[in-house]
């Protein structure tokens, strides 16, 4: 079943005055949806995605759910039918779709095997960090954020009517850059940590406006363009060693503007990126270190030669996240 796309509805085009029909989507989420306060269950809700990236709600209604629930598997793709829909409610939705599809006893579960990667894994609806002010006080959307974890509490576990639950408080940070990048001379080569803003007006784009980029789920593990274009380029950084142990980060980018003296060692230099781990921050005290294409030598300023690298990354243990190069 499912062999045919012109068989399946889009679920954009559902309304609740769309006929009978029949849709072909993934469960990305499957959640039991209750109210912790009087432990009143309000159903069973997923959240679907079809072939066209569309996601909508839906729920099975609390008597139904034994006739559901073993059928309904989180990550696997079914042909629905049989099935209503209606206006969204007005709280706590994992989507902005108007229309939820509220299963019936009588709605259809068929799964589909085979040629199903067409249709995402997961979908989400990323909000800025300078833009949750506005979700403040609004429970209309549970929020999406992509962010770097930097704290985690201990795990607190307490009963509410009949449920146990537990909770942690937890503590991101937006995301930021930390670009590894080798540099050479004809004298020799040191390496470079590039972070946060300032790694930003080396790329001329933000980690955030990188992500967005990403389509397919491979791009999390290659080099993005912007980044892999630095290879060879040159640029004159401030540098400084935080705990004299010879480990350098970039405190400016000084390209076009006269080097200060007597705060730094001045050097021009070649980036070569080589991006590994997670971001970790850094209060400088600077030194500094210039960058020309072309080994030359001028004064007390060296010109340094990248090494080409591959712009392919190998792929981490974790899926999903773009922590080679970003954090």
């Amino acid at each position: 079943m499912g062999s045919a796309e012109d068989e399946f509805t889009p679920l954009s085009q559902l309304t609740d005055e769309t006929g009978k029909c029949k849709v072909r989507v993934r469960i990305s989420r499957l959640w039991e949806s209750f109210n912790p306060k009087n432990n009143i269950l309000f159903g069973l809700d997923s959240l679907l995605i079809d072939d066209q990236g569309e996601t909508m709600q839906a729920r099975v209604l609390p008597n139904d759910i034994e006739l559901f629930e073993e059928r309904l598997v989180e990550g696997k793709v079914y042909a629905l039918s049989d099935f209503t829909v209606q206006e969204t409610r007005e709280s706590y939705m994992s989507c902005s779709n108007y229309w939820t599809i509220y299963f019936r006893r009588k709605t259809v579960v068929n799964e589909i095997e085979g040629d199903i990667d067409s249709i995402p894994l997961h979908s989400f609806e990323f909000v800025n960090f300078k833009d949750l002010h506005s979700r403040r006080d609004n429970n209309s959307l549970v929020t999406d954020v992509l962010g770097h974890i930097v704290h985690v509490g201990k795990l607190q576990k307490f009963k509410k009517k009949s449920r146990h639950i537990q909770t942690c408080d937890a503590a991101i940070r937006n995301l930021r850059y930390k670009l590894k990048a080798k540099v050479r001379d004809n004298t020799g080569r040191m390496n470079l940590m590039i972070f946060c803003e300032v790694a930003e007006k080396l790329v001329g784009v933000s980690a955030e406006k990188l992500v967005d980029e990403i389509k397919e789920d491979d791009d999390w593990y290659t080099l993005p363009k912007k980044i892999a274009d630095l290879l060879g380029s040159t640029h004159t950084f401030q540098v400084f060693d935080k705990y004299g142990n010879g480990s350098f980060s970039v405190w400016w980018i000084m390209d076009h503007v006269s080097v200060p003296v007597a705060v730094a060692t001045t050097g021009q230099c070649t980036v070569e990126p080589v991006l590994e781990d997670n971001v970790n921050m850094a209060d400088p005290s600077p030194t500094t270190t210039q960058g020309r294409v072309n080994p030359v030598r001028e004064g007390g300023v060296t010109t340094v030669q990248a090494r080409p690298k591959s712009t392919r990354l190998s792929k981490p243990n974790k899926r999903l996240r773009g922590d080679d190069w970003i954090n």
